[in-house]
């Protein structure tokens, strides 16, 4: 789910966090009005930063924001920035709960139900065998069409995030094979 990135650049690492620093917007837990235009957030914490992107058309709270996690270390040529782009990870946490506790409470359920030696062949069986496959079905659909929903509407914010990157620390992308 997350894009890795590797890039270079001529600039230090201390270069680099200046101009990091100069071009972020500071973090806000609340934002009561929305950015007029393109806006890039951010912390910078050492060596490690964080970006976002806050756009005029946004809504108000998007968990499924995608943000730039990256790093500086020095290099003989500069300083190489390796990171990867992603939803907060506190949404990945949390649906990772969900999916496990959804899959392990229905899974006991089923597991009960066909070890049981219950009717299944009534009405009544047949009827609550297609409610919890209804039920079932669902707890797992819904959270995936909601992420896969969410991310689709930021696909162009990745590439934004790779671009602001690229153009404030002067970077060019490293070969996969170096840059692994």
């Amino acid at each position: 789910m997350a894009t890795t990135l590797a890039l270079t650049t001529d600039l230090s690492v201390e270069e680099c966090l200046s101009r990091l620093h100069e071009s972020l917007s500071p973090v806000r837990p609340f934002r009561w009005a929305m950015p007029s235009t393109e806006t890039y957030f951010g912390k910078v914490r050492g060596d490690m930063f964080q970006v976002f992107v806050v756009g005029p058309g946004d809504m108000r709270k998007n968990s499924f924001t995608p943000i730039f996690y990256g790093s500086l270390r020095a290099s003989p040529e500069g300083a190489r920035i390796s990171g990867s782009i992603s939803v907060h990870t506190f949404v990945s946490v949390f649906l990772t709960a969900w999916y496990v506790g959804v899959l392990a409470f229905l899974g006991a359920i089923w597991w009960h139900l066909l070890t049981s030696g219950s009717d299944l062949g009534s009405a009544v069986g047949m009827l609550f065998i297609a409610f919890l496959a209804f039920v079932s079905a669902n707890a797992v659909a819904v959270p995936w069409l909601i992420f896969s929903f969410g991310r689709r509407l930021n696909r162009e914010k990745e590439g934004t995030l790779k671009r602001f990157v690229v153009a404030t620390l002067e970077a060019r992308e490293v070969a996969s094979a170096e840059g692994r």
